[in-house]
């Protein structure tokens, strides 16, 4: 059998195959995630080093999320805190900050498409990839077989324990494995894998959804252009204050 992991257009792209033979972890925002991926630079480096384009280097905390700075580097200048979401500014992506409670993967499924938090409509599952990029430093677990991924613990990523502080939830992800399992992403022992029945025989899981943020010159009234990067974000947001 194919594993399927679907767009937010709801077009198909491809999650490992159970057997380990594929490479996990195509999702919705792989765009986002490539964009991301690069090297960091040093937060140590000096606000006026010029990096390899000429302009100065980053310099985390100075309230500017800017390019070669990430959730997982500098969350201080890449995560914003706006109530009832949190939006990741290095991948562009708004996060709920309350999940639902347990439950099977299609219902999972309908609860994000139907929830309008923060007065926005347009709320997804979210990805495997929304989840690598969320927990960080995931790498494939020959142990747990099945293509699934050891990454960090929720509490050990930077990006994931400044938006969700003391999370130890197992949350549904969109990736499928024909017509019996789904995705899961375990926050307390940092696991990703397409191993859950979407049924909830095994037991079901909880959700959070996720939405794209939208450039500033497509902001809802509700909305104000974030100064840390020019992105739309609700008018409550102010920068986290999480390390490093």
């Amino acid at each position: 059998m194919d594993v399927d992991g679907h767009t937010r257009d709801g077009t198909d792209s491809p999650v490992a195959a159970l057997d380990g033979s594929e490479e996990v972890g195509a999702g919705s925002d792989a765009a986002l995630k490539e964009a991301a991926s690069g090297d960091a630079t040093s937060t140590n480096d000096a606000a006026m080093d010029a990096s390899s384009d000429g302009a100065p280097a980053p310099v985390c905390g100075d309230g500017l999320c800017q390019h070669g700075e990430t959730s997982q580097t500098c969350p201080r200048d890449c995560v914003l805190s706006c109530g009832s979401v949190v939006v990741d500014l290095s991948q562009g992506l708004m996060w709920e900050v309350a999940p639902s409670s347990f439950v099977a993967w299609p219902a999972a499924k309908t609860f994000c498409t139907s929830m309008t938090t923060g007065g926005y409509t347009d709320w997804a599952l979210p990805s495997y990839s929304d989840y690598e990029t969320l927990l960080g430093s995931c790498v494939t677990d020959t142990f747990l077989g099945g293509g699934a991924e050891q990454c960090n613990t929720c509490a050990t990523s930077l990006a994931c324990s400044a938006m969700f502080p003391g999370d130890q939830q197992v949350y549904w992800n969109s990736a499928t494995y024909g017509t019996c399992c789904a995705g899961g992403a375990d926050f307390l022992e940092g696991t990703l894998e397409v191993g859950y029945y979407q049924d909830g025989s095994g037991g079901e899981l909880r959700t959070r959804c996720d939405r794209l943020v939208n450039g500033c010159s497509a902001c809802l009234p509700s909305e104000v252009c974030s100064p840390a990067k020019p992105v739309c974000v609700p008018a409550t947001c102010s920068l986290s204050d999480a390390g490093p």
